[in-house]
């Protein structure tokens, strides 16, 4: 009697299967006895995650640029996974239309949020907290847009707060904001 075995369903979502076989096919005579083993090793899956930026002219601007003050931003994106895992990750800012990006390797596979922490001077443009899936031997990639104006940090944006010694203490005053 000749007899072929063969196991199925052995995987494992976010796992890598590496099973190893012996006598999966064979004869025997009627009614006799012979042994099929499998041993199934299962290692977490893992991936890597691609965050990118792309900058760009809020639409009717007549940027060419990113202004000076602007060019020394740094983008901050906040990574929460399975297991636990949470991290920051920067990307400097890239030159106006272009891309920088940052990858995160050897993650484990599972489902990921990945949110911009607001930059001053730009505006996201889309829906925040994106949900991204890390696959086994697979790269992942989640993209974000800003928006620049060319609005640079400039006096309106500070206080003119005001600290003085009256004689016994020292005292501080709040100030007001002018262009408000």
């Amino acid at each position: 009697v000749h007899y072929e075995v063969a196991e199925s369903g052995a995987e494992l979502d976010g796992f890598v299967l590496d099973a190893t076989q012996t006598g999966i096919s064979g004869s025997t005579q009627q009614n006799g006895n012979h042994t099929a083993a499998f041993t199934n090793k299962y290692t977490p899956a893992r991936g890597d995650l691609k965050i990118t930026k792309t900058v760009q002219s809020v639409q009717g601007s007549d940027l060419t640029q990113i202004p000076g003050s602007l060019q020394n931003a740094v983008f901050l994106f906040k990574v929460t996974g399975p297991e636990n895992f949470e991290t920051i990750v920067s990307i400097p800012c890239p030159a106006l239309n272009g891309q920088g990006e940052v990858v995160l390797e050897n993650l484990p596979a599972g489902n990921y949020t990945v949110t911009e922490l607001p930059t001053m001077g730009f505006t996201l443009s889309g829906s925040n907290n994106r949900l991204v899936t890390v696959g086994g031997g697979a790269t992942a990639e989640v993209g974000f847009i800003n928006l620049c104006d060319g609005d640079e940090w400039g006096d309106i944006d500070k206080l003119p707060n005001t600290f003085y010694h009256d004689g016994t203490e020292w005292k501080y005053e709040k100030g007001l904001n002018q262009g408000a």
